[in-house]
């Protein structure tokens, strides 16, 4: 957010919401905070600055999102197609102007039909368009099984794992809060308090690879490498992260045969597990 559509808003507080970008790149600089003056001046900043924004989804149907794209990729900012309800002839325009990410592949968006596939079609461009990356939430709720295997079969260079996440993850079922908002959370999901709308998630990304695995049956290389190599290079950062080589962050994860976290190194650091309690709850 906030550039995104008011009728596929998941759990974004409606007050918080930009209508349009009618005056660009200016918009997106007075909303995130943006220091460069210029698209220019912004990419420079980035490089310096590991705090400032690197990724931005929004929905390019808005009025002015469309030619704010290419302004944004200018500055070094990663461009995501997400709640949205854009036609497929939308989509692909973004793709052109430089988006290169789908935000929670067939969440708040209009759902695959023959005759227009929105933003979901993009996994079935045509040669001559780059297909765009896209996440996926593996927790088997926001997602089916076997909608990750066609998506999954149909662009398997292109998927990457999240987890969407909030603060309840790992915590006992109960109440707890998003942001303004109250959620109640279940064994396995979190909902907005009083509906059936789902607040994020609350697994964690080693549960997500294991049912990655399970549900499209491919390799141990290719589930890895949707939550290592592929973001990575979704944001450019590839030489110094998601892989293991030198001159790379040591930044470690160590899984055991059936993929639990073992052990988590940060920046060549061992991080004490023991002293993070949390309740692993497994679904399939």
């Amino acid at each position: 957010g906030t550039f995104i559509n008011e009728a596929r808003i998941g759990a974004h507080e409606l007050k918080v919401l930009q209508a349009s970008a009618k005056n660009g790149y200016a918009d997106f600089k007075d909303v995130y905070g943006l220091e460069g003056e210029t698209p220019a001046d912004q990419r420079k900043l980035s490089k310096e600055d590991q705090n400032s924004v690197k990724i931005i989804t929004c929905a390019p149907e808005l009025d002015g999102i469309m030619d704010s794209i290419p302004d944004l990729v200018e500055a070094g900012i990663t461009v995501s197609v997400g709640h949205s309800m854009a036609n497929i002839s939308q989509a692909e325009e973004a793709v052109r102007k430089g988006a290169t990410f789908i935000t929670h592949l067939f969440n708040a968006m209009p759902q695959f039909h023959h005759r227009d596939p929105g933003v979901i079609g993009l996994l079935g461009s045509r040669p001559d368009l780059p297909r765009p990356y896209y996440g996926l939430i593996c927790d088997g709720i926001h997602v089916h099984p076997n909608s990750v295997k066609i998506a999954y079969d149909s662009h398997p260079e292109g998927v990457i794992l999240v987890t969407d996440a909030m603060s309840a993850m790992g915590l006992a079922p109960g109440n707890y809060q998003l942001g303004n908002m109250n959620v109640t959370k279940e064994e396995d999901r979190v909902y907005i308090e009083g509906t059936d709308t789902l607040a994020g998630s609350v697994i964690t990304l080693d549960a997500c690879v294991r049912n990655f695995m399970q549900f499209t049956s491919c390799t141990l290389i290719e589930a890895l490498e949707a939550v290592t190599l592929h973001p990575a290079v979704l944001l450019g950062i590839q030489e110094t992260k998601g892989v293991i080589k030198p001159g790379a962050d040591a930044d470690l994860v160590f899984l055991s045969d059936d993929l639990f976290v073992k052990r988590v190194f940060v920046a060549g650091e061992e991080v004490e597990l023991d002293s993070i309690d949390v309740k692993v709850t497994e679904k399939f």
